[in-house]
């Protein structure tokens, strides 16, 4: 989900490609993420290991033999998407792609345009049985098969007043059983990934493909994020409490266990968290909304977690690699089946 159409504000889906090395952004987008920088610098990195976790859950769920996916708050094309890696590894798979902004739709059918296993269609996850309904009805995905959806950075941009708990329920409900949800979720509390966690090879700056024909370029091509963080101010701006949540969710179906091992050591304050959501409140179209660790897991209440649970994002099914370790994890991730 990403509402990129506020005159004068950033768009989320333009931040997130911006901070992927992404050139499908505006001015005003590059601001707002340079000043982010100057908050977190971690942001980048948290950005592209997210990235990476969602090709590596598209590849593991594809080999659970998985045929069709939902991508739901899609986000702009980059150098690899989710009907990219799915058919690499499960032929003939069927991808539809969900997002709330126009532009990324235009984005999106003019490169999918030739391919008949793919789609995209314009929801918003703020209503979801509107958003299941168009998903269902369409006609790629067929409803009678498992199919794994994808709700990846997406829902820390609702409000608890938008209540994110009905809608991951709303979800799960109008799945078949042997489905896969799978989400990622910026938190408030940073987190150490495991011990000897490596950096996945695929991590580095995002090189955003050319756009289709007859999709001119959104800017000029932005200096690189590199620059940005030179140019940033080490102080870091006032914190100001965004989107706190004013009730704490008991995760009951969920393993609490998983809770205690996300938690880890909380590498950063608090504070910091506050700040960044405050400030891309501010200046963005959609709200962020950072969450603790159990408010997240009870997200997935009812649902059995599938290996390794809920981790930090680079600690889910990680590449064997020589990499160094990563620094404190920025998002929380998790994969959990639906019951037959």
């Amino acid at each position: 989900m990403s509402n990129g159409g506020v005159l004068g504000l950033a768009g989320p889906a333009r931040v997130y490609d911006c901070l992927l090395g992404g050139k499908d952004n505006y001015a005003v987008d590059r601001e707002l993420v340079r000043e982010l920088l100057r908050i977190e610098p971690g942001l980048v990195d948290a950005a592209r290991a997210n990235r990476a976790f969602v090709r590596r859950a598209v590849r593991e769920l594809a080999g659970l033999g998985l045929r069709q996916f939902l991508d739901i708050g899609c986000g702009l094309p980059t150098n690899d998407n989710v009907h990219q890696i799915a058919s690499r590894h499960m032929p003939g798979a069927r991808v539809l792609y969900v997002d709330q902004d126009p532009l990324v739709l235009v984005h999106a059918r003019a490169l999918l345009v030739d391919d008949g296993d793919v789609a995209a269609l314009q929801a918003d996850l703020r209503k979801p049985e509107d958003l299941v309904a168009q998903a269902l009805d369409h006609g790629l995905l067929d409803p009678s098969e498992p199919i794994g959806v994808l709700v990846t950075s997406v829902l820390h941009h609702l409000t608890d007043a938008d209540d994110p708990w009905h809608t991951v329920r709303t979800l799960t409900a109008a799945l078949p059983p042997g489905s896969v949800l799978v989400i990622s979720h910026l938190t408030n509390t940073p987190t150490e990934p495991a011990p000897g966690t490596p950096t996945p090879p695929d991590t580095p700056p995002l090189a955003a493909p050319p756009p289709p024909a007859g999709i001119p370029l959104l800017t000029e091509p932005p200096p690189p994020l590199e620059q940005s963080l030179s140019r940033a101010a080490s102080t870091p701006a006032g914190p100001r409490t965004a989107g706190s949540s004013a009730e704490d969710p008991s995760p009951e179906g969920a393993s609490a266990e998983g809770a205690s091992a996300a938690t880890g050591s909380v590498a950063a304050d608090a504070s910091v968290s506050a700040a960044v959501a405050a400030r891309y409140t501010e200046g963005c179209s959609l709200p962020l909304v950072p969450r603790d660790p159990a408010a997240i897991l009870s997200l997935l209440d009812g649902l059995e977690l599938l290996s390794p649970g809920f981790v930090p994002v680079e600690d889910w099914r990680p590449e064997i690699s020589a990499g160094t370790p990563s620094e404190p994890s920025l998002y929380l991730a998790a994969a959990a089946t639906i019951p037959h």
